[in-house]
Formats: C-alpha cells, structure tokens, sequence
C-alpha cells in the first residue's frame, strides 16, 4: 500500500482551520475549478464504500454544462468531502496527499456522485470551465471519528425542489397524461430518491423545448427556446410561472416521448449510414455530441416507446444536442399545441440522418457541446431545416397560437 496525491486548482486560495479541541485535526475549504478535480482519476471511495450510481441526476449534470454569469453552482453544491494524511498549498494550488489502504479510510467521505458528474462532463466535453466546486478536506482524524462523519453527512439529505413539487401536486396533470402509456408513474422519477428511467425535470424540458412561440415564423426575430436547456432552477421558475402553457402542450406528452424515443433509437443506424462519423467511431473516438446508452435491460432502458429485443443502442445524443434538434419539430405543434407525431415521423424518416449528422458535426466545430447548445444559430438552422421540409411537402404552418 502507498499513498497517492492529487493536484487541485483552487479559485481563490485555502481557508485552513485548526481544530479548537484537538489541534492535530486540520480543516481545508476551498473552491476548486470542476476540471481540475475532473483529471484526477485516482482519488479512492475508501471511506464511504457507496459507488457513485451509473444513473447520475440529469440536473446535475445539465447544471454542469451551464454557463450562466453570474455562476453560482458553487453556491448551491452541496461539495466533496475528503479525508486525507497531508495537504500542501503553494499559491492556488492544493496537492492532497492519501493512502490508497482501505483501512485508513481516506478518499471521498462524500459527494462521490457530484464528483462522477463532475468528471462524466468532462469526458463528455460539455463541462462549463467556469465552474467551481467546495471541497471540503480533513487531516488528523481516527479511524472511529472518520467513520462518525461519513454517517453523519450521509444522512444529511436536503429534499430537492421536484419532490416539493411533487408533493404540492404540481405534476398531477403530467402523470395523468402519461397514466396508460410506458411513462407511468413507475418509470418517471418525480421524487429524488424515484427508481424512473425518466425524470421530471427532462419532461419539463422538452415541453419547453416543443412549446409554441408566436416568433416561431419570423425571420427577423425568430424565437430561439434556449432555456430547454439551460439553468434548471430557471426552467422550473418557467413551470411554475406559466402553467397554463405546460398543461396545454403536455396533452401531447405521450406522442412528443415517442417521437423522442425513435430520434434517440436512431442513432446508430446514422453513425453506420454517414461514413465521416462511422470513420471516428471506429477509430475509437467518440463525437461530443453522442453519449453511451446506459439503459441496457427493459427496467433501465430510458427509451420505453421503442422496443429493442435485447438490442440497445450503443450511443445516444445528449442533452445539449438532443434538445435542439427536438426543438425544431415544434412545425409541427399547432395553435393549439397538439404535436403531429404522424407528420414530424415522415419528416424524421427523410431527413433524420441530416439532422442527426448536424448536431454531431455543429458540436464538434464549437469544439463544446455548452457552446453549441447555447448558439442561437443551432436552434435557427435546425427550426429551418424542418420548416423548409414542411414548406416542399406543402404542410401547413400554424396560425398565431391561442395562447
């Protein structure tokens, strides 16, 4: 057994405490820069044994890739904690020495999920640079007083705002439009400790993203419906603020989960059929736009619409290419916000390869998935594609909405 350190860039410097009981007991805080902590690779789960579950909470991770200023994820984290046998600060580094014995119980006391989000960004490219994290270190400790921590900030458990939501029956309407089809309730998760493939805070997201705008049509000042994917506390403000506009479009729920299912279920026959992007894959080289499908079996597979045999994609788009592309089909809501699943799947089938090369080659020119998502052009160009398919095959658009 040895021990291994870590290097961590800190936003500001260390605030290092002293224990007023025992003064062998050190305390280290510090704001540390996401990606610094994202190429650690090595830092062990020794002192809480819980691995990180493969299923990370899509807001976490979508508040990641946020990149809102002023950036307050800091704030609202609830940190890392490590115990460790040394810490050195040299200006606004941090090296954390610990040992990789199981029995000194040092590594990552806790916020082992944040961390694996943390670092599935970054593999994913879509980690924000400005983010920061509290981390939040422990040096001198026992053996027994380490354990007495880990219990105590593992049953320290904030409720989040979905589940009080939740529970002030603010999702009703959505589970009875979705009651009789493969999302019930069993398979979205509105409360946090919820086993759904499905969570809330994605339907939220893609009724917004799908929702009519009266600019929809304008080509000088088009809508541009960014906030599908953007802050998730600012889309929940957006939910509770506007109800009577989620209640309208969340009657087509079930078809818009459909047609999101076989987008996502598409995937791979576009990565065989585009020879630029299958050339990539096979070399080992993953787009920034795609992610690994996790859902491998009919209990985790997040597809529930579409049926596989066993044979689940390898990749998917993620959120900041996925809500976009999703996006533009809103030609096909009308003034009443009922989606035309029939007509967005004939559309879908002629051009869905296109779209999908799109995303895959726009993400990878904005060298981040975040700046894609976050150009107004993608959502335009993507709106335009579809409309233009609509406009040959002589679809007709939708009048000014009623709401």
């Amino acid at each position: 057994m040895a021990n291994y350190t870590v290097s961590l860039e800190t936003e500001s410097g260390v605030k290092t405490t002293t224990d007023r009981f025992d003064s062998s007991i050190k305390t280290y805080n510090a704001n540390i820069f996401c990606d610094s902590l994202a190429k650690e690779r090595k830092i062990e789960y020794h002192a809480n044994p819980r691995k990180p579950k493969k299923n990370l909470d899509p807001s976490i991770l979508e508040s990641l890739e946020d990149s809102s200023s002023p950036d307050t994820f800091h704030l609202a984290a609830n940190g890392i904690y490590l115990f460790a046998n040394e810490v050195n600060v040299v200006g606004s580094l941090m090296t954390v020495q610990m040992s990789d014995s199981e029995n000194k119980l040092e590594g990552c006391a806790n916020g082992g999920h944040l961390m694996a989000a943390i670092k599935e960004a970054h593999e994913e490219g879509s980690l924000a640079p400005s983010k920061r994290v509290p981390v939040t270190i422990y040096t001198g400790l026992t053996k027994k007083a380490k354990l007495d921590i880990v219990f105590g900030l593992n049953n320290n458990v904030e409720v989040n705002e979905d589940s009080h939501m939740n529970m002030a029956g603010k999702f009703d309407y959505i589970k009875e439009n979705l009651a009789n089809t493969p999302y019930h309730n069993e398979m979205v998760s509105y409360f946090q400790n919820d086993n759904g493939v499905q969570t809330i805070l994605g339907i939220i997201q893609i009724l917004k993203a799908l929702m009519p705008n009266s600019k929809d049509f304008d080509l000088l000042d088009p809508a541009v419906p960014k906030m599908a994917y953007g802050n998730a506390q600012v889309i929940r403000k957006d939910f509770s603020d506007n109800d009577t506009r989620y209640k309208f479009i969340s009657k087509s729920l079930p078809e818009i989960l459909r047609f999101r299912d076989v987008i996502q279920s598409s995937v791979d026959g576009t990565i065989v059929r585009t020879p630029k992007i299958k050339k990539q894959v096979d070399g080992g080289i993953k787009p920034l736009a795609l992610t690994k499908n996790k859902g491998k079996s009919p209990i985790t597979n997040q597809f529930q619409y579409c049926q596989f045999d066993g044979n689940y994609p390898n990749y998917v788009l993620n959120n900041g290419a996925l809500y976009p592309l999703l996006s533009a089909f809103r030609v096909f809501v009308d003034e009443k916000s009922i989606f035309d699943f029939d007509s967005a799947i004939a559309c879908w089938s002629d051009i869905g390869d296109q779209l999908i090369a799109y995303v895959i080659f726009g993400c990878a020119d904005h060298e981040e998935v975040r700046k894609f998502a976050n150009a107004d052009t993608t959502w335009i160009n993507l709106f335009e594609k579809v409309n233009t398919w609509a406009d040959k095959k002589g679809y007709v658009a939708r009048e000014d909405s009623i709401l």
